[in-house]
């Protein structure tokens, strides 16, 4: 086919935009520059509150969390017993860009594409899972054709960080200098790895859209931010002294791969490099907020399961770091059963509880009749009663250490979404004030609640991204507004002379006309 038609899009996961726009002024990421200089960018908006577990599905659906209902990373609450549930393909509502085009009689490559499915009995290629931050399925590589990932091994082995966990670089955390140079040089290999493997099936594949994802500064991030950042609570000197800025290394890397896959198309095809969201200080309330919850309930936080749980936390967190990756895969099916199982029948009789959500927004659950299976709490004027008052006193919570405010907003999740699959997403949306590190929260009405953050990660997301798009009908330069993460499916469609049915979205003007 005509090379005019094709699209190639490079995703890069969680890659801090302010980073990118200053190492490339500075000339340490020449490929970036030059995209700069002749392509149409601007920045990314992404779904409010739901930023790093909701902002690939809706990329590559063209629709928002409360239409898709993927609002997590890979997680959903179960309405019926209180717990959560690894999603499945026919939880999500709408498909992939890349399964419609397919329709439409378009060739598709796909490699990487973080918390996708597996697309099957497609003309053309879908790599799943061989190097990306979190894994689905039973968190080995998958290919479709299925044939295809044997020959990709042989050719370029398996993820160098691992592949039998779900997320290797949060299950096996650096900790040591040793580890750390270990550690990115496992994240450079594996970027070198997948352009490699992405040039190869660029060359030998059919195709109208080429979509890969490099996630290895989605890693680097939050693992490495305090070396970089020297504000950080935790920067660490004497590390950054001796191996220098891990996250510089891995831009610079990422810069490498980005003008590798360049230089196998010319200049009719169009190129969008997408950066999905950004990457600054792991400050978060999260980990305060069922404790909060409890306490505004009524409840306390000292009952017998929250002891128990609690006690459990700290054997865990008092284990040495070597002893902890080894027991790291027994994890999943050991510990987090037992959790569930100490906390699920509190969740149960209570009025409101913690939602999971992300780090940088913590969700509220309400205990509503007719949506959850014990529901408490009635709709109408009970349901607004109580997500008034809660965001009341959540408004009025301090940061013990700093006296600033706790949460810079509460958002009420109706207000803002209204899609058939709202029910899945948090009643309230708790965003809280992460100018410092949130260890204490207090208030009048709860008095002091603490807990020592001991995340394995010093860096989480933010919420606005960076695309660069080149290409025969794109106008180059700067936008003066942002697009929405919805309308990259679109323009990818419009690119290909298909258009996608019931989307959030629409194409981006400055990339689909000239």
């Amino acid at each position: 086919m005509s090379a005019s038609n094709r699209v190639l899009v490079i995703g890069f996961d969680s890659m801090e935009k302010d980073l990118i726009l200053e190492w490339a002024a500075a000339g340490l990421l020449p490929n970036f520059k030059q995209l700069l200089e002749r392509s149409s960018w601007g920045l990314i908006e992404n779904p409010v509150g739901l930023v790093s577990g909701g902002t690939w599905s809706s990329f590559y659906t063209g629709v928002l969390p409360d239409r898709h209902g993927q609002y997590d990373a890979y997680d959903h609450f179960d309405t019926e017993n209180y717990r959560y549930a690894t999603y499945r393909k026919a939880d999500v509502s709408f498909s992939p860009v890349w399964e419609l085009l397919d329709r439409g009689g378009k060739r598709t490559v796909v490699v990487d594409a973080p918390y996708s499915f597996l697309a099957e009995n497609i003309k053309g290629i879908h790599v799943m899972d061989w190097g990306t931050h979190v894994r689905f399925y039973d968190r080995k590589p998958r290919t479709w054709p299925a044939a295809l990932a044997e020959d990709l091994e042989a050719k370029f082995g398996s993820d160098p960080l691992g592949t039998e966990r779900g997320s290797p670089c949060d299950q096996e955390p650096p900790g040591t200098l040793a580890e750390y140079r270990a550690f990115r040089g496992k994240l450079l290999d594996r970027m070198e790895r997948k352009a490699a493997l992405s040039e190869h099936l660029m060359r030998s594949a059919e195709w109208d859209l080429f979509l890969t994802v490099f996630c290895e500064t989605h890693c680097v991030g939050h693992h490495c931010w305090h070396i970089h950042d020297k504000s950080h609570l935790h920067h660490e000197e004497a590390i950054a002294e001796e191996i220098g800025d891990p996250v510089k290394d891995i831009y610079i890397g990422i810069d490498k791969a980005l003008g590798r896959l360049l230089s196998n198309v010319d200049a009719d095809t169009t190129v969008i490099a997408y950066c999905s969201f950004g990457i600054g200080p792991h400050y978060s309330g999260t980990d305060l907020l069922d404790q909060i919850l409890l306490r505004l309930e009524g409840r306390g936080t000292e009952t017998l399961k929250k002891r128990a749980t609690d006690l459990m936390r700290n054997v865990w967190r008092a284990t040495p770091l070597e002893v902890r990756k080894l027991l790291m895969p027994l994890r999943k099916d050991v510990w987090e059963p037992i959790y569930q199982n100490a906390v699920v029948p509190q969740r149960s009789t209570r009025r409101f509880f913690e939602m999971k959500t992300n780090n940088a927004t913590g969700g509220v659950r309400i205990n509503l009749v007719g949506r959850e299976a014990h529901g408490i709490v009635r709709p109408g004027s009970d349901y607004d009663e109580v997500c008034d008052k809660l965001s009341a006193d959540l408004r009025e919570m301090l940061n013990a250490d700093t006296g600033e405010p706790l949460v810079n907003e509460v958002i009420r999740t109706d207000r803002i979404y209204h899609g058939e699959r709202l029910n899945r997403l948090p009643d309230l949306l708790v965003q809280w004030n992460r100018s410092h590190p949130i260890h204490r929260a207090s208030s009048p009405k709860i008095g002091l609640v603490e807990n020592r953050h001991l995340s394995v990660r010093t860096g989480d997301h933010k919420a606005l991204g960076l695309f660069l798009a080149t290409g025969p009908t794109v106008r180059q330069g700067k936008l003066s507004g942002s697009v929405s993460v919805v309308d990259f499916a679109p323009t990818f469609a419009a690119l290909l002379g298909v258009k996608l049915p019931r989307i959030d979205g629409a194409p981006i003007a400055s990339v689909v006309q000239s």
